[in-house]
């Protein structure tokens, strides 16, 4: 997503779809006043990272029960109110969609803070738009896209160590990947130290994956330090025109990492 400021938005999304919306859909949209990160761990796993190490402009539940849209971008434009802006702005989805108005949303309900909700509205008539409560929305895939953050200028993608992690049962998050969704869509690779074969990650569910081995018992690998990591995404339907697009972070996680912390790239 193209950084339109480092807002605290939570965007949680209800539907029934495996994969990535393509085509533009419809929902509504209401707001909360809570900010911040995401809640605890969230379905996606990213934890509850402050808007100034992880750029999402907004945070989302994820599209179905099996949050296989984890890491995806959207752009999220409301309409038929005459307080709405025609421009929108792009979220990311980041968790699953919990409480009574999720449980009886008709369709996909996105509820964002206050702040991010009356950003869809025309310049002086925010408070107009909060009034109404909920909206009706378009919305549709985009491409994510961060810069670093200054003044840490820090670089993407992020991996976050599974909290309890250890370097025989090792699973990371990935987090924030340019151009491409973060959630199963995806191929994750693992390289230990001294290596020169990469290893295919399991995805456990959200955007995490974990380092076993590849028969039916899924038996914890031990990991060395430091460890390289390949992210991959294959051709996902028309939607997703060639190349296929892949990420290589160098020994991003150092000798000496700790579990439930964040790791990004040097940069280039």
């Amino acid at each position: 997503m193209a950084l339109l400021g480092v807002a605290a938005v939570l965007l949680l999304l209800v539907a029934g779809t495996d994969g990535a919306v393509k085509e533009e859909q419809h929902g509504f949209a209401i707001w909360t006043a809570t900010a911040g990160g995401t809640d605890g761990e969230g379905a996606c796993g990213y934890g509850g990272h402050p808007a100034e190490t992880i750029p999402f402009n907004g945070l989302v539940a994820g599209l179905g029960a099996d949050h296989g849209d984890c890491g995806v971008c959207y752009r999220v434009i409301c309409h038929h109110n005459d307080a709405c802006d025609d421009d929108g702005f792009r979220v990311t989805v980041t968790d699953m969609c919990r409480g009574a108005a999720c449980a009886h949303a008709r369709g996909n309900l996105f509820e964002l803070t206050n702040d991010d909700f009356v950003r869809m509205a025309k310049p002086g008539r925010g408070d107009e738009l909060r009034a109404a409560g909920l909206v009706s929305v378009r919305y549709q895939w985009e491409d994510c896209a961060y810069s670093p953050l200054p003044p840490s200028g820090l670089n993407f993608p992020a991996f976050r160590v599974v909290p309890g992690s250890t370097d025989k049962d090792f699973a990371v998050t990935v987090v924030c990947i340019e151009g491409m969704a973060a959630g199963k869509e995806v191929m994750v690779q693992i390289k230990n130290k001294g290596e020169a074969d990469w290893h295919l990650m399991t995805w456990t569910g959200g955007a995490t994956w974990k380092y076993t081995s590849r028969n039916t018992s899924l038996t914890p690998l031990p990991v060395t330090a430091p460890i390289s990591m390949k992210v991959t995404e294959p051709l996902l339907g028309s939607y997703r025109p060639p190349p296929v697009k892949e990420v290589t972070a160098d020994e991003v996680i150092p000798a000496g990492w700790q579990a439930g912390k964040t790791y990004y790239p040097r940069a280039s």
